[in-house]
């Protein structure tokens, strides 16, 4: 069998498949993963809200592998998460809530960034989440919007691109 290999800088890492205890393929395929301070790993499944059941879309993992937990049921779109470098809270892209969900690093929820379910306030269909220096949250909301919202680091929104045709994001 051939062996993957991926360089991040001067390190290089081997691929492992599979790796860690994550359920099959019917409950949901990878669609994000990230990884916290403490090394704990977690696995987004993206599932089709309207053909299947609920499923928890976050897989936590040890850094052996190990399943810890898994949560997040209630996500309807499982895009992309994020954990915060600073609160360990994990982000999580719900793209067809039009929301970015707010988790501890145990599953706990702890609010939300956009209005679920009412695609334009301010999100339609969201697709990444990231974080600044200064504890600003950015999203980009890519697919019904072409905008890129920058949030304070208690959830205010602060500023909201305007798109253009030749600059797409500007502020």
């Amino acid at each position: 069998m051939e062996e993957l290999w991926v360089r991040l800088g001067e390190t290089r890492y081997r691929v492992e498949r599979p790796f860690g205890e994550v359920p099959g393929a019917s409950q949901g395929g990878v669609s994000d993963v990230t990884v916290n301070a403490q090394g704990h790993i977690f696995v987004l499944l993206r599932r089709d809200p309207l053909l299947t059941a609920p499923t928890p879309a976050v897989i936590e993992l040890a850094p052996d592998g190990r399943r810890l937990r898994a949560w997040g049921e209630e996500i309807a779109d499982a895009h992309m998460l994020a954990c915060h470098p600073v609160t360990q809270e994990v982000f999580v892209v719900d793209r067809d809530a039009h929301e970015v969900r707010r988790y501890s690093a145990g599953g706990t929820f702890l609010g939300a960034l956009g209005l679920r379910h009412r695609p334009g306030e301010p999100f339609s269909h969201p697709t990444d989440v990231a974080f600044m220096p200064g504890g600003e949250i950015i999203v980009t909301d890519g697919y019904g919007n072409a905008q890129v919202h920058i949030f304070s680091a208690d959830g205010e929104r602060l500023r909201s691109s305007a798109s253009s045709a030749r600059c797409p994001v500007s502020f």
